[in-house]
């Protein structure tokens, strides 16, 4: 007789334990790659993951580089929830950044499916969360991810992650005070 496991639809967590904390990574997803992860205990730590390509290097190589580098991070299915900053490109004004997020998108995603749940504010959710407003700027957010986790933030990349993860927390009800 197979026993029957239940199956967890995409950005629904299933209800944890009193006390029982969910392992998060948060993403700002760029050729620097911001990061923070809050493990099963509670601790938090983050930084900054560059994938810049090497002289005659394709962009594949990116894509390898982060793919590699996202299987560490996810671990032995120990993160349950990935949050990552929505990759926006303005119709204007191409970015090169924001391209790179969309390709580095498309590498997450399958990684995710299937297996992680995963939410994805858009940067206007994360700054209004954040400073409380939507279209606040880098150095804004720098000061809230310092005041907020009590850290020497490296650059806006890691203070962005770190503002995601604040984000979730808050959605997922596990903020401090929550």
């Amino acid at each position: 007789m197979i026993a029957q496991v239940d199956r967890v639809e995409p950005g629904v967590l299933p209800p944890t334990a009193i006390g029982q904390i969910t392992p998060i990574l948060a993403l700002d997803l760029a050729t620097a790659t911001g990061w923070a992860l809050r493990d099963a205990r509670g601790v938090v730590t983050s930084g900054v993951m560059t994938f810049t390509l090497r002289r005659g290097e394709s962009s594949g190589m990116r894509l390898l580089r982060f793919r590699r580098w996202l299987r560490e991070m996810l671990g032995d299915d120990l993160i349950r929830l990935v949050a990552y900053e929505q990759p926006i490109i303005h119709r204007k004004r191409r970015q090169l950044n924001a391209s790179v997020a969309h390709n580095l998108e498309g590498v997450l995603l399958p990684e995710l499916e299937g297996r992680i749940d995963y939410v994805s504010p858009t940067p206007a959710e994360v700054k209004k969360h954040a400073t409380g407003k939507g279209n606040a700027s880098k150095a804004m957010m720098v000061e809230a991810a310092c005041a907020r986790w009590e850290l020497d933030v490296e650059d806006d990349n890691q203070a962005d992650a770190l503002c995601v993860l604040d984000w979730a927390l808050d959605e997922i009800g596990e903020a401090p005070g929550a």
